[in-house]
This record gives C-alpha cells, structure tokens and sequence, in this order.
C-alpha cells in the first residue's frame, strides 16, 4: 500500500546483503539475482529524468539473476535527508512517501510519484530494502545507518538495501537527459538475442557462437551524441559527461569490470574469455551465457540491455 504523501524518488544500489552471505566471486561474475539500479523517466517527457516541483516520475527498479529472478517484495521510503556533510545518505526524519509490497510478486518495483508543487530543495532521499524470493523486513527504522538494516525477514531471500539521492530540478543547470544503448555487438556483428535462463544447451540455436579459449571482443555502442555538457557542482566549471558501463556475464572471465564512454573512447570493447575448467566441463550441446550492461551517466541517468551467446567446446 502506497502512502497519500508524495515526493519525488531516485536512487542507486548501495549494498547487498544475501541470505547465503557474500559471494567470493568476481564483482562481474553474474551467479545470484541481484537489483542493478533503478530507470528514472519523466511522466510526459520520458527522455528527462530530473522531474520539476509539482511533475511525476516513474522509477522502475532492475533486477538480474543467471535465471528468472524470484518474486519481489519491498518497502521503499521517500523522505527529506538529514544533515550530515558525509557518508550515505540517510533520512533526517520520519518518511513523507512509503512504498510497502509484502506480498510476493513478479517483477521488481515500478513506482510513479509526483513531487509535491512546493518542493524547494535540490535532492531527496530514497532508503529501503528489495527482497527476492522472501518477505521483506518492514521493522525498519529510516534514521539507521546502513549497517543496521536488513533487508529480508528470517533466512529467505537474497535482499538489496537500497539508498540514494535524485535531484530536483530546480534550476534548468539542473536538468539531466537520460543515456541510453544502441547496441552490443560481438566480434563486429550486432547481438540481437536475449534469454531467460543461462546455461542452456544451446548448439543449434541462433545465438552467435564463441568457443572456448576464444578471446571474444564485445563493443558497447550507446546512442550517438547524447554526452550532455553541465556545470560540475565541485569544479564549478562546463563538464562534458562520461558514460560508466558496468558489466555481468554468468560465466567466463571479462578483461574488466566497468568501460566508460568518453571523447576518446565513443564505443568501449571488452574482451570475453571462457577456460576449460575440470570441475564444470562444458557438454557438447554448449552452454548459452547472459551478459547484462548497465549505463550510468552518474547524474540519475541509466539504461541497461541484456544479450546472450553459446559457449562451445
């Protein structure tokens, strides 16, 4: 149930916190569902994720897992932050909008709020939790630090906590565009394919194909002259922005973890490469691989795309 209070959302991930506990795993490494971030866009003027005092805006949350991702529930509170100069942002009193879902469903949380016409300050806070395939803890106190939340009730599920700022847009220095995807391509050739479940057979299919012990070339293209320039609050100067990629990929190694899209690099490549490996010997039929990139321009702004490939021997 969704308060009547309004305000207006935005955030990121901040921590994760699995019932099974941390994995050792590469960050890339793709092996439980996880919450990526969250796609902001502007009721009315989808391309703009900075909404005005009195406008609404629709977040809708990402999450990823190797397979389907297991039901959600949430509680989400919007709330004004507190005063302190440093660290995670933090409520500074009680919540003015909460976003409660305790019964499992399918699909992350996709919220509109709309700012409150009176709204003066240039940021507010988003705290709260994400659970997958368990209930949501709703005990939660949105003056605590971030150690002390937990996301799921008992044992069950792998939780998010989420906190995070967005900015109103106040003044029209304000104003952010979001970034989006034009493509993934490997070795040269356009992906157009996605699946639900990772590794499955998969020779014979119409997925591209990459063999093991192949050094696989995947570029990132994002849509053309999109890099907007704004007034950097700490340089105090015109700032042209750089695109962050952050990568998953359920199996195999990436030469790294994070590309990022600037005046000298407009398409960023990654290099996939997937080792025999004695302990999880890849079958003759192959094995089909998701990769997940998620876009950020640091502002608000985010997209994210998903492609496979078939691994073969």
């Amino acid at each position: 149930m969704k308060s009547t209070s309004r305000a207006l959302l935005g955030v990121f991930v901040l921590a994760a916190l699995a019932a099974c506990g941390e994995s050792p795993d590469p960050g890339y490494l793709l092996t439980r569902q996880r919450v990526v971030g969250a796609i902001r866009t502007v009721v009315g003027e989808p391309e703009r994720t900075t909404p005005r005092p009195g406008e609404t805006v629709r977040v809708q949350w990402q999450t990823i897992a190797p397979g389907v991702v297991e039901p959600h529930t949430w509680l989400i509170l919007a709330c004004a932050p507190s005063d302190q100069a440093f660290g995670v942002p933090v409520c500074g009193e009680a919540p003015f909008e909460i976003f409660s879902q305790t019964t499992p469903v399918d699909g992350p949380p996709d919220l509109e709020i709309e700012v409150p016409a009176d709204y003066e300050a240039d940021q507010l806070v988003l705290l709260g939790s994400i659970c997958m395939g368990g209930i949501v803890e709703t005990n939660l106190d949105p003056t605590s630090t971030i150690e002390d939340l937990r996301p799921c009730r008992g044992d069950e599920g792998t939780g998010e906590i989420v906190s995070g700022t967005v900015t109103v847009e106040q003044r029209p220095e304000l104003r952010n565009l979001r970034p989006r995807f034009m493509s993934l391509s490997l070795r040269g050739e356009e992906m157009t394919e996605t699946v639900d479940e990772a590794r499955q057979p998969c020779v014979g299919g119409t997925l591209p194909v990459v063999s093991l012990d192949e050094e696989a070339e995947i570029t990132i293209t994002p849509v053309p002259d999109q890099r907007e320039t704004y007034i950097d609050p700490v340089l105090e100067e015109e700032t042209v922005e750089e695109l962050q990629n952050s990568l998953f990929v359920t199996e195999g190694t990436l030469n790294r973890r994070f590309t990022f899209i600037d005046e000298g690099t407009p398409e960023p490549t990654v290099e996939f490469l997937a080792e025999a490996d004695d302990d999880d010997p890849l079958p003759d039929e192959g094995r089909s691989v998701k990769l997940v990139v998620v876009m950020r321009d640091r502002r608000g702004g985010e997209d994210i795309i998903s492609r496979a490939f078939c691994l073969v021997p």
